[in-house]
């Protein structure tokens, strides 16, 4: 079994904010250093942010899922629902940049989407990606809520203490 980071955007939600997204995305990834690229099979190529779409991976073996936002129309293809997607990580480096960019959909989407993990909020991943998110935009406050916790036995959204 993978580790997956889920995003369903809500139907009533007409702008998904991809710049504002992207341009936090952006930020995330010069204050990480993470290395990301824009497939982990075109590790030559740079990740793609723009006003439409937002695509990264990890390189090579650091790599898994490419993560895509806003959600692919064509996910129906693959039984997902209008306006859902999905990113397999593994844990590999890079999970910590879509972490991070999950908060910054939360932060920018509000009830308009609903983020859920695999993970656990108390897990160091998501510890180091809380603390990207903190770094990169000390003056905003983590959105209530923002994730899902689908790794434990409940389904609440999680409350996450101030810094």
């Amino acid at each position: 079994m993978g580790y997956t980071h889920t995003w369903h955007i809500a139907e009533s939600s007409t702008d998904p904010r991809t710049a504002d997204i992207g341009d936090d995305v952006r930020t995330l990834m010069m204050k990480s250093e993470i290395p990301v690229c824009l497939d982990y099979d075109q590790a030559d190529q740079p990740p793609r942010i723009d006003d439409e779409k937002i695509q990264f991976n990890g390189p090579g073996e650091d790599g898994a899922e490419t993560f895509w936002y806003p959600p692919s129309p064509d996910n129906a293809q693959w039984g997902l629902p209008e306006g859902l997607d999905q990113c397999k990580t593994y844990r590999r480096p890079y999970d910590i940049i879509v972490a991070s960019a999950l908060i910054s959909i939360k932060h920018h989407l509000g009830d308009g989407v609903i983020t859920s993990s695999d993970g656990r909020i108390d897990e160091e991943e998501w510890q180091a990606a809380i603390n990207l998110y903190r770094g990169a935009f000390p003056d905003r406050s983590l959105p209530p809520g923002f994730i899902r916790d689908y790794g434990g036995d409940s389904q609440q959204p999680l409350l996450i203490p101030e810094a």
